[in-house]
């Protein structure tokens, strides 16, 4: 007998995932590739190395690559069927030999992944039946099933269809799992808002009310830190599990549980469903939207969580895009920018993972005030609405979050809002002389018995560059659930 490894992995996340608007769908399509990855190998004659949400390693035994090539058809009918036929996957085995590493193996069945995706079909072409014309939701595969929702009905087709049903017991089930291994007891069931503008709308929110914050999240160097540490499938498995089981659940767990405690009141709707969409979640990257007045909390919980996780010497750190919009806002553009703003915060990461530290947390935001925004590339938007200031000059640093709070905080309680807008108008025209006349004139306006804090506030939270201002204009009105917070 011989030993080979195998790997799986599910691909073209833009045609099957993220091929629609409609949020419940995209939901439903990652939850069906996650879930996918959770069987029981062993009767396939498998053994399972390590499992995350979208790529599998395994290890088996077989007589020569005729039997092997049988265990991998059956390794891709098993993905496809665990997904009704609507993933699209790559699967390919590699025969173990002497001479070379479980690393250059590794990397060479990811080649073979790649070169496989490169010769197939980006979607899963739908069976042909009668249809009702194309489908009302993702506008192109033929509308072959009817979904209600809310008294209205729509022609839709197999793969909406099936990810829409689907995604709502998936989802359930993920935060049930948590939630139980956190150990955080609920009163009721936990149920979820079903769509943005149910998860947006709180009148209580007030300029917020409507708003969204989307952020994307992505580890930092974590291929070549599995290349370079995951020398043998042991700790392949090892780091993988704790990446998913450690990291990941227990950051979900610590948002999910500040969501469901006492002081998330406003993360929840006035019937108790909690205000967070989980797009994507398991792998490198990671998708969640929570209301705008959440969102720095949420991002802050996150970094809390996941700040301090190593593997072998190796800090694990993030990069994170945040995009603050309205709910209304094309959800696949808006994921596209968060994607740019997170490559941003990364652009700053050291590239060699020894050099990697607490520091290396950091994400790049940005607060969207219209639609006309949505178009076009994050370094035009940037650029027009923080002249003169570099993308990299607005990111921030996750381990000065609560400091940042907290001056923030004394700025909203003592400094007259109205002369922020002055002085990143001095900013924006590069007038250094207006913008020193403007800040002394906001300084007339502060009690003389909270001056000196205040000043030191506005100190910590520029770092000695002016540009800054406008990450304090932009946050203004974000940071309120952060005010909260502090005062509990």
């Amino acid at each position: 007998m011989r030993t080979y490894y195998l790997r799986a992995e599910a691909v073209n996340f833009d045609d099957v995932v993220y091929d629609t608007e409609d949020i419940s769908t995209i939901r439903g399509g990652s939850f069906l590739i996650a879930d996918a990855f959770k069987q029981d190998w062993n009767r396939l004659g498998i053994e399972e190395i390590a499992c995350g949400a979208s790529v599998g390693l395994f290890k088996f035994e077989a007589t020569g690559e005729k039997e092997a090539e049988e265990i991998r058809t059956g390794v891709l009918s098993a993905l496809e069927a665990k997904t009704g036929h609507l993933g699209t996957f790559v699967v390919d085995w590699l025969e173990k030999t002497e001479g070379r590493t479980f690393t250059e193996m590794n990397q060479t069945l990811i080649a073979k992944n790649r070169w496989r995706q490169l010769q197939q079909l980006t979607v899963v072409l739908p069976d042909m039946r009668q249809t009702r014309g194309p489908c009302e939701i993702d506008g192109v595969r033929p509308a072959v099933q009817k979904w209600t929702v809310g008294g209205s009905v729509k022609n839709v087709s197999e793969a909406v269809y099936e990810r829409k049903k689907k995604g709502v017991s998936l989802r359930q089930g993920l935060a049930g799992r948590v939630l139980e291994d956190a150990k955080i007891s609920v009163a009721h069931p936990l149920l979820f808002t079903n769509d943005l503008q149910e998860l947006a709308q709180d009148v209580n929110a007030g300029v917020l009310n409507g708003r969204i914050g989307l952020i994307h999240i992505d580890g930092n160097r974590f291929g070549r830190i599995r290349d370079q540490k995951c020398i043998d499938p042991q700790k392949y498995y090892e780091y993988h599990s704790y990446v998913q089981n450690v990291v990941r659940l227990g950051a979900l767990a610590k948002i999910l549980g500040y969501a469901v405690g006492p002081h998330g009141a406003n993360f929840r709707t006035d019937s108790g469903t909690v205000r967070l969409e989980v797009l994507l979640w398991g792998g490198d990257e990671i998708d969640i939207v929570v209301p705008a007045w959440q969102a720095w909390r949420t991002l802050s919980l996150y970094y809390e969580a996941t700040i301090g996780a190593e593997f072998h010497g190796i800090q694990l750190t993030h990069s994170a895009g945040l995009v603050l919009c309205h709910a209304s806002a094309p959800i696949l553009q808006i994921r596209r920018i968060a994607q740019d703003l997170c490559e941003i915060a990364k652009g700053q990461v050291p590239e060699e993972i020894d050099k990697l530290d607490t520091k290396s947390n950091r994400f790049a935001y940005l607060a969207m005030e219209s639609f006309d925004q949505v178009t076009r590339d994050v370094n035009t938007i940037l650029n027009k609405y923080h002249r003169p200031a570099t993308p990299g000059e607005l990111i921030l640093v996750a381990t000065e979050m609560k400091q940042f709070e907290s001056d923030m905080l004394t700025l909203r309680q003592n400094f007259p809002r109205s002369k922020v807008y002055k002085l990143v108008a001095a900013v924006q025209k590069g007038d250094h002389e207006k913008l020193n006349v403007e800040l002394a004139r906001a300084w007339e306006l502060v009690s003389s018995s909270v001056r000196q804090e205040t000043q030191a506030a506005v100190e910590r939270l520029l770092s000695g560059n002016p540009i800054r201002w406008y990450v304090i204009a932009d946050l203004w009105d974000y940071l309120k659930e952060a005010d909260h917070a502090q005062e509990l």
